[in-house]
């Protein structure tokens, strides 16, 4: 039985349910025989080549893949084959796709579902058939039991069983230890020195210490390309930590106000007496997010509770004050999902914004109307310049804003875990609306 035959096979019979089999296909596993029995399709490595186990006339046995490759995992999430109509309910065709997506489909969508939804084969996100799932799924289970097509409340049950079920295979999936993660390019230091040289008199700016991190970062992604730990150091924070590890640690702050910061041109791996020199200066953001843990979460803690004593008599209510003043902004990618629901005011009329109309505004100016601009008597705003979405809930002003403080917390609390120096270009008209 080749590998595709077998991944095929197994699926089939299920063995997509056991979470050993789930974390076996993509990685090199010797299957305990000696404290339990296996099952079928199960998989071990003897000698370092992969077998399957296999039940016939009721004797088991370990049978060979056919084109397994000694000391190397079965398959890799990314690996492309093509999908045959036999080798999933309900395919109408052949398509391409992943096995990751493959092995994903059979836990979440067809668990679940059924035939009711068809394979997902272009999206990467789980909840493209939400949509769907709100228009189908009735209210109670047992309504319109002849209805075969109806989606029921069990099967989100399940779809969400399904979900949770996927994140025991995160660290097979993207693993962050392999033999080339655990190294460098071979001039990666070379570069990097080169670098900090060509710029020696620019060092002062952080801009230009940003731009020879992203070279940094390029030429690891490019040592790092067709390498199973690519797809957890694509993060962005996962990228910032590695570099500070394995290439140069970049600026560090100085533990005091203002903007003072110390440039560490070593990386964490280099020990030797240049990379011992700022040893101090690398645990100031580790002493600095420490002591914000607790301070800025206390802070964050009064401030919400201040906030929400002053909004405790806020209502939101049913009608327009009627007023001409707005909010100016400058509609992005960044922010195009941003003001859904929200009203704006289009020719002199009060219009509800939708994504499509958002979309359509790129690069252009919209006229919201806001809840701190309202004209309605007391100290509450009508359903214009909150949403009547927002209009459902009449306290719902005072819970977002002390949303907005615990935002506070958290981004004191992550930074224990590393900060990233970022420059972006400054453009009034987008950044200060």
């Amino acid at each position: 039985m080749t590998r595709f035959e077998f991944l095929v096979a197994a699926c089939k019979a299920e063995a997509w349910r056991r979470l050993v089999w789930r974390i076996a296909i993509f990685n090199m596993s010797v299957f305990p025989t000696g404290r339990e029995e296996p099952e079928v399709f199960d998989i071990t490595y003897i000698d370092g080549l992969p077998h399957y186990y296999a039940v016939e006339d009721g004797k088991g046995s370990w049978e060979p893949i056919t084109d397994g490759v000694k000391d190397q995992e079965l398959f890799v999430p990314e690996e492309q084959f093509e999908l045959r109509p036999d080798d999933y309910p309900g395919l109408d065709g052949p398509i391409p796709t992943t096995v990751g997506r493959y092995v994903f489909n059979w836990i979440v969508i067809w668990y679940a579902f059924g035939t009711r939804l068809p394979y997902l084969a272009i999206s990467q996100n789980p909840l493209e058939y939400r949509k769907e799932m709100h228009r189908r799924c009735l209210d109670h289970e047992t309504d319109e039991p002849e209805n075969e097509g109806a989606i029921r409340p069990s099967m989100i049950e399940r779809f969400v069983s399904g979900l949770h079920e996927l994140a025991p295979l995160t660290s097979g999936i993207a693993p962050t230890g392999t033999l080339r993660s655990l190294t460098v390019h071979p001039d990666a230091y070379k570069i990097r020195d080169a670098l900090l040289l060509k710029h020696k008199d620019e060092l002062d700016d952080p801009a230009v210490i940003v731009k020879i991190e992203k070279a940094l970062d390029e030429l690891d992604k490019e040592w790092l390309s067709g390498d199973q730990s690519i797809e957890f150091y694509n993060s962005p924070k996962s990228r910032m930590r590695r570099r500070k590890l394995m290439l140069m640690y970049g600026i560090e702050s100085s533990f005091q106000e203002g903007g003072h910061y110390t440039l560490i041109p070593n990386a964490l791996v280099e020990v030797d007496k240049a990379g011992m020199e700022n040893l101090v200066a690398k645990f100031n953001s580790i002493r600095e997010g420490s002591f914000s843990r607790g301070a800025e979460t206390a802070k964050g803690g009064e401030q919400v509770r201040i906030i929400q004593m002053i909004f405790q008599n806020h209502r939101i209510v049913p009608g327009d004050c009627g007023t001409k003043l707005t909010y100016p902004v400058v509609i992005t990618d960044d922010n195009v999902k941003r003001y859904v629901g929200m009203n704006a005011m289009v020719n002199g009329k009060l219009t509800p914004l939708t994504e499509e109309y958002l979309k359509q505004q790129l690069g252009k100016v919209v006229r919201l109307r806001r809840p701190i601009l309202c004209q309605y008597g007391h100290i509450d705003t009508c359903t214009a310049c909150s949403s009547a979405n927002k209009g459902e809930e009449p306290r719902a002003i005072a819970a977002d804003i002390s949303s907005a403080f615990s935002n506070v917390m958290s981004v004191a609390m992550a930074a224990m875990h590393g900060k990233e120096t970022v420059v972006h270009e400054f453009n009034p008209s987008i950044h200060i609306t």
